[in-house]
């Protein structure tokens, strides 16, 4: 016998996972007293009522929404009135408020997705405006997708160097399984692999070079079988094979400013790329070792906490490098602090570490003496040795 079958979309169960709150807001500029209410014929929309279109999905349960407006007379016709109606995506009213006095509340099951309206409806009232507070009530809610964890973040766009991530997600209610979506333009998604219920996230290895992003659906009970949610928001990560190198024979300190102050040395210094090659950050300054009478002088602000006589003392620039560092490109500066209580002579030395790709360079290198930029800074005349 044939048969034929027609598949309808499965519905959440009715366990709430989660919620949704909006608001809006709008003006009913008159009241016809309930006439068209009344004789079930709507014709002056934008004046004696306002429709407010709100789009559910399937896995929002319940609508829930307060109306309020301000209660006293403002327009000179008396205190104004507003009623509030719930039609659902077939035009049917499942629910309404019609109090004398404000606000009015309405809460309803939704039993269908599409599109529900909530009707803000002038009753006796000039010129009112009104806010509408909305809560979606969900059933099977998509995860919360956290941002990825990123060797480099330039404003928005994280970068991983070696293609290898966690992604990581925060559940929301009770979840059978996840199905984890992956695209490579930020539009089309395909399914990229499942983990289970009880889980958080999953680690992601070898990625190829470009930008992923990643989305993820919970997979719970349904009213009937299995329910499928929404996809999550989607979170990206740039994929930059590099790896650290020694750049100082290629990138030099530039000291724009030099300033012996109380008990302090401040210099402000930049960084140029003085080679053909284009390094990528991260870019840092990095102090080796101080010279001074006694030990005396010392690295007062570096970004790890080094001193450059006990400690190596980094300073970070890949920020003012951004995303790449050009060749005869020169950065903005950053200061650099000493603290010098003597006001004596000292020297420093310091190297520069960068990044280049993987298939331009090796792993990061110890540089030789010939490589470091060793600086001598004068003390002011007569200053030396106290």
């Amino acid at each position: 016998m044939p048969l034929y079958l027609k598949a309808t979309q499965s519905l959440s169960s009715s366990e709430i996972s989660g919620s949704e709150t909006e608001t809006f807001t709008g003006t009913v500029t008159a009241g016809d007293a309930g006439v068209q209410r009344d004789n079930e014929v709507y014709v002056a929309e934008g004046a004696t009522y306002v429709d407010v279109e709100v789009p559910v999905d399937a896995a929002t349960l319940k609508l829930d929404a307060t109306l309020r407006w301000e209660y006293a007379d403002v327009a000179g016709v008396g205190i104004p009135d507003l009623d509030f109606q719930l039609p659902d995506p077939n035009g049917n009213e499942i629910d309404s408020s019609g109090n004398s006095s404000g606000p009015e509340h309405i809460s309803a099951d939704t039993t269908i997705p599409g599109t529900y309206t909530y009707r803000v409806y002038g009753w006796a009232n000039g010129p009112t405006d009104f806010t509408v507070e909305s809560t979606k009530l969900k059933g099977g809610a998509a995860p919360v997708v956290r941002p990825f964890a990123s060797d480099f973040t330039l404003g928005a766009e994280r970068f991983d160097f070696d293609g290898n991530v966690s992604l990581a997600w925060a559940p929301q209610g009770s979840v059978e399984a996840y199905e984890i979506e992956a695209s490579t333009d930020g539009v089309n998604y395909s399914v990229y692999g499942t983990g289970g219920g009880d889980s958080s996230g999953v680690d992601i290895a070898g990625l190829a070079d470009g930008t992923h992003s990643f989305r993820v659906r919970a997979i719970t009970a349904g009213l009937v079988g299995k329910y499928v949610t929404d996809p999550s928001n989607a979170e990206a990560v740039t994929v930059a094979r590099r790896v650290e190198t020694d750049a100082s024979g290629s990138i030099s300190p530039v000291n724009k400013t030099i300033v012996f102050g109380a008990g302090v040395t401040d210099l402000t210094t930049a960084l140029k790329n003085e080679s053909a090659t284009v390094f990528y950050p991260t870019t840092r300054l990095e102090i080796v070792s101080v010279e001074s009478k006694n030990n005396s002088v010392r690295v007062a602000n570096a970004d790890n906490g080094g001193d450059g006589v006990t400690r190596v003392a980094a300073y970070d620039y890949s920020q003012l490098v951004g995303a790449d560092f050009q060749p005869n490109e020169e950065t903005a500066t950053r200061g650099l602090r000493f603290n010098n209580p003597n006001t004596v002579l000292f020297t420093f030395t310091a190297r520069v570490i960068a990044n280049v790709p993987v298939a331009g360079g090796g792993g990061a290198t110890s540089a030789t003496s010939a490589d470091q930029d060793r600086l001598r800074l004068a003390a002011p005349l007569g200053a030396e040795g106290n």
